[in-house]
């Protein structure tokens, strides 16, 4: 079983290894697996109107990169490819996904569990 945890990026007890999933430049985003879309106003993303369809979305579009129904297919190898990167290296040690949502419900346990279900669904 992958051993993988989130952690708020801004928290000082985050580990100084955390793997940045998030947009803002200044903590080294924006990570490839970044969420492109946000209901923050303020926001450098496509806007959704909540939470929940800005989490439905991301899912949506993660789906479409591991199925390959992406409309564009070189950016969803790249995602798979990020993914991939993240798999290998959370079966060779624990891992922290870091973001600044996080303890509210966020894109990085999207991203955990999708490496999860790709841990359980794909040869190792």
């Amino acid at each position: 079983m992958l051993n993988i945890s989130i952690a708020k990026i801004t928290d000082p007890n985050t580990p100084k290894d955390a793997i940045y999933v998030g947009r803002t430049p200044r903590f080294g985003g924006p990570h490839p697996l970044a969420n492109s879309f946000s209901h923050l106003p303020h926001a450098n993303a496509i806007k959704v109107d909540s939470l929940e369809n800005c989490l439905i979305r991301y899912k949506q579009f993660l789906w479409q990169c591991l199925k390959n129904t992406h409309p564009n297919l070189q950016f969803a190898a790249h995602i798979r490819q990020s993914l991939n990167d993240l798999l290998s290296l959370a079966r060779s040690q624990p891992i922290t996904l870091a973001c600044h949502c996080t303890p509210a419900r966020c894109h990085a346990s999207i991203i955990k569990n999708c490496l999860l279900w790709l841990d359980q669904n794909s040869t190792k």
